[in-house]
């Protein structure tokens, strides 16, 4: 199921490894060009956003951030249909909605997922936030811009740390509840990759993975979120993202290597069998577990039937 890089690059003439690099290189001048055009007035917004200590008016500018990230990606997509012959299988549920909070669940195999969950979801779900490492903070201009977008970022400490520094035990799990804190002012989407990182063969054969195109989900972050934001998030939108033809990195999706991609969404209701002490009921921790695992046997199964 799982091509290799190389193995895709070795079906190709060098006639049409040029074309695609061609390409690439087009693809990559509209999106760098797009990025810089529309980042510029989402940098003003977001220092005034800084600055700025009046809730109401920092609220109304995150949605204003939001419309402008929106439009950002509706103008790379309508280049990516122009440019390349992508076709896209999505099966979605109905009643999808801009006005109410969303937990995404998706496996992760490659960057261009994000592309692929934008592509999905863009203007029909709040602006997709995806948790970050607290080190982006500090990154020029990116950091401000991703704090003012609302995006978690998360800090999370080794098994060597805490055994240094036993009153690290439990801190990464506060730091991403004061950051579910910001998601109660407005609706938004949060994306979890419960794998943790991108799937690879050598990966699933260093964790042990009982799945064949996935690795072994952690049940902490997605109990934590659900948790922090009871009475606000109540649906999981369960997705799996299927590369028939294999996976690929940023660069071949440019070129235009990626040619269909099936994603297929499923919506869970948040019930109250789903809300706990993740930290110190072992019940509720063996359930949440047991049915994120259920949720990835299921996942597991559609991509080695490619959707079916």
């Amino acid at each position: 199921m799982h091509s290799t890089n190389a193995e895709i690059v070795k079906k190709k003439s060098p006639l049409k490894i040029i074309s695609q690099n061609a390409t690439g290189v087009l693809g990559l001048l509209i999106l760098a060009t797009d990025t810089i055009l529309l980042y510029i007035p989402i940098l003003i917004l977001s220092i005034f956003k800084l600055i700025i200590p009046i809730k109401w008016i920092r609220v109304r500018l995150t949605k204003l951030l939001n419309f402008m990230c929106e439009v950002w990606f509706s103008i790379n997509d309508l280049a990516m249909k122009i440019i390349y012959n992508m076709k896209f299988d999505i099966s979605l549920p109905a009643g999808l909605d801009k006005k109410n909070w969303y937990l995404l669940l998706a496996n992760h195999q490659s960057w261009i997922d994000c592309m692929v969950l934008l592509k999905v979801f863009n203007k029909k779900i709040p602006f997709i936030r995806i948790f970050s490492k607290q080190q982006m903070i500090w990154l020029p201009f990116l950091g401000i811009s991703a704090w003012a977008l609302d995006f978690p970022f998360v800090k999370r400490y080794s098994k060597a740390e805490i055994e240094k520094n036993p009153k690290l035990k439990g801190k990464d799990l506060e730091i991403t509840k004061k950051a579910c804190e910001k998601f109660k002012s407005i609706p938004v989407s949060v994306i979890n990759f419960a794998e943790g990182t991108r799937f690879t063969l050598q990966k699933k054969q260093n964790t042990n993975s009982p799945y064949n195109n996935l690795l072994k989900p952690k049940a902490g972050g997605t109990a934590l979120v659900l948790n922090s934001m009871q009475g606000k998030m109540n649906t999981i939108l369960d997705i799996t993202i299927i590369y028939p033809e294999g996976v690929i990195n940023m660069w071949q999706f440019l070129c235009g290597c990626l040619k269909n991609v099936k994603v297929i969404v499923n919506k869970i209701s948040v019930t109250d069998e789903l809300l706990g002490n993740y930290a110190d009921d072992d019940n509720y921790r063996l359930f949440i577990q047991s049915w994120l695992n259920e949720i990835f046997l299921n996942k597991d199964r559609l991509i080695t039937n490619r959707g079916f």
